[in-house]
This record gives structure tokens, C-alpha cells and sequence, in this order.
């Protein structure tokens, strides 16, 4: 018999193309695991003993730099997996994740996916690919440091976010990412981001807000 929370979690989960599968072998063993704004669900560093999903919220993926400073990797939305490769390789996490608002997380032990992918491989094919999957947005975006314009970044991090984060709203598709965390996703300032959406270029594509940005669709 599942919990009202593992059936609101799986509802969420069974919905990704990646996680769909895996949701149903780990259902039974998923628990919540609720993490205020600022907070960290975990850190670089630290043991990989559980495997997370988010079921509400919004997070960042961040590496740290001289143990001073953080680089963001990533921004992750509800129904994706963090925490992935320390399960697979039993290494300690490779990045640490960080909540910019209070969420929500599907937490399930090690040894029970460990069991799972050990039994059924389409298990251990879910997590690959959801490995694979955050490379290749790492590989695509620091191809673009390398050969597009600032302008033209900022429009590919931003289409990305709206198919992973977006919701959708009365004019487009709206996305709960501040100014700010998007210089920090690719390596920017703050001010030249301001500069690139305040442009005449994109006055009819986007519209700005407290801590969202508004993709503009009519």
C-alpha cells in the first residue's frame, strides 16, 4: 500500500520519459525529504546514500571553486533526478545541490536502487541516461561559450529552461529563474544579462519579473 506522498511523488515522476519506469520498480521505497530556500540537499563531498527526485520546488547543480565560491552546473526541475552518479559508481557526490525555493524531494536509499538495477535493467538504463543527459546540456552550453554570441546563449539556456521549468501563463511560458541564477548557470554577469533582455531585441520575447521571466508566445 503506498503513502499519499508516494502516489503525489510517483504522479509527478511517471510523467518524464526517463524516470517513468523507475518510478514504478522504487515506488514502494520512495520517502520525503523537504529542504528549505538556501538550504542544501547535499554537498560536494558528501556520500552518495540516497537518490533524490524532485517533486516540487526548483534547485541548482553547482560545483565548488577553492571551497569559496560555487560554479553552477545546472537548474533542476520537478520529476528530474539528482544525485545519480554516486549511486551508480558508490563515489562520494561529484556536485551538491542547492534549493532556491523550499521543495520537495523523493528520496530512496542506495541499496534499494542498487537491488533494483541489479534486477531489472531498464533500472540501470534510467539512470544512465539521466546521466548522459546532464552531460550533454554541459557539453551543448560550453559549446556555446565557445561559438556563440552572448545574446545567442542567453536565448539557448532560456529555451531550455521553459522545456524543463516552464509554466505556462497568459501571454507564454514563465520561468521561476532570477537574473541573477541565470548569469550564475552560464558564467556571466548580472548586468549583462539586464543588458541582453532590456535590449530592443528582446522587448516583444520576453517580459521580466521578480525572480521570473516570462517567455513571451503571443
Amino acid at each position: 500500500m503506498l503513502t499519499p506522498f508516494q502516489k503525489r511523488a510517483l504522479a509527478v515522476l511517471e510523467r518524464t520519459p526517463v524516470f517513468g519506469d523507475l518510478a514504478q520498480v522504487l515506488g514502494p521505497w520512495i520517502y520525503a525529504c523537504t529542504v528549505r530556500k538556501g538550504q542544501m540537499l547535499f554537498q560536494e563531498g558528501d556520500p552518495a546514500e540516497k537518490l533524490f527526485a524532485l517533486v516540487d520546488g526548483h534547485a541548482r547543480i553547482y560545483c565548488s571553486e577553492h571551497s569559496r565560491t560555487s560554479v553552477s552546473l545546472d537548474h533542476v526541475a520537478p520529476g528530474e533526478v539528482v544525485g545519480e552518479t554516486g549511486i551508480l559508481d558508490a563515489g562520494p557526490r561529484r556536485y551538491g545541490v542547492e534549493c532556491l525555493e523550499n521543495s520537495e524531494f523523493a528520496a530512496i536509499e542506495r541499496r534499494h536502487v542498487v537491488r533494483a538495477v541489479e534486477s531489472d535493467p531498464t533500472a540501470g538504463r534510467a539512470l544512465s541516461t539521466v546521466a548522459l543527459e546532464r552531460m550533454e546540456r554541459l557539453i551543448e552550453r560550453a559549446r556555446g561559450e565557445a561559438l556563440l554570441s552572448i545574446e545567442e546563449r542567453i536565448e539557448q539556456a532560456l529555451d531550455d529552461l521553459s522545456r524543463r521549468l516552464g509554466e505556462s501563463v497568459g501571454r507564454g511560458v514563465q520561468i521561476r529563474v532570477c537574473q541573477q541564477h541565470l548569469a550564475d548557470l552560464l558564467g556571466l554577469s548580472r548586468s549583462s544579462i539586464s543588458r541582453v533582455l532590456t535590449s530592443p531585441r528582446m522587448q516583444h520575447r520576453v517580459q521580466l519579473g521578480r525572480g521570473r521571466i516570462v517567455l513571451l508566445t503571443r
